[in-house]
């Protein structure tokens, strides 16, 4: 493959990662947002990695986000 071929394949995934990270955000038929709560979790999960939650605070938490 050529530089350009590798930069349009990146072009190509790229434009497809968005187009999945904006498809997994949109609610139901009224368009509303739900990437928050997607977001919100994946920040979530590197805390008690980090050390900053302990794992009951972890679980608590997490049921919170998920109701």
């Amino acid at each position: 493959m050529g530089k350009r071929d590798v930069q349009e394949e990146k072009n190509r995934e790229e434009a497809f990662k968005a187009y999945v990270r904006e498809a997994a955000g949109t609610g139901g038929q009224d368009g509303t947002r739900r990437g928050s709560r997607v977001d919100d979790l994946s920040k979530l999960c590197d805390l008690p990695d980090k050390g900053a939650l302990t794992e009951e605070e972890y679980q608590r938490a997490k049921s919170r986000l998920l109701v």
